[in-house]
């Protein structure tokens, strides 16, 4: 995975599964409410509303971010989140 300033990369279905396990386990009750998509053959991107309470932290998570997947058939290739700040420090 590759963090930076304009969202975080995950390459190939072994690191997108590892931060679907870490997400779940930090947040077991998230929730996505898919605001819109846009698919063609070689992507995917959706706009979304994500809530949920981190379990560690006690932290309130209430966001809209932007997910975009590139696959090829039915095999991911990666996908960039995107995560709209509210404010910046």
């Amino acid at each position: 995975m590759v963090t930076e300033l304009c969202g975080a990369v995950y390459r190939g279905q072994t690191e997108l599964r590892g931060a679907l396990k870490r997400l779940f386990s930090a947040v077991p009750k998230v929730d996505y409410e898919i605001v819109d998509f846009h698919r063609v053959p070689a992507h995917l991107v959706m706009a979304l509303l994500v809530t949920g309470t981190n379990a560690t932290t006690g932290e309130t998570l209430n966001f809209q971010a932007c997910d975009i997947v590139l696959y090829v058939g039915d095999q991911i290739r990666s996908k960039r989140s995107y995560r709209k700040l509210s404010s910046l420090n």
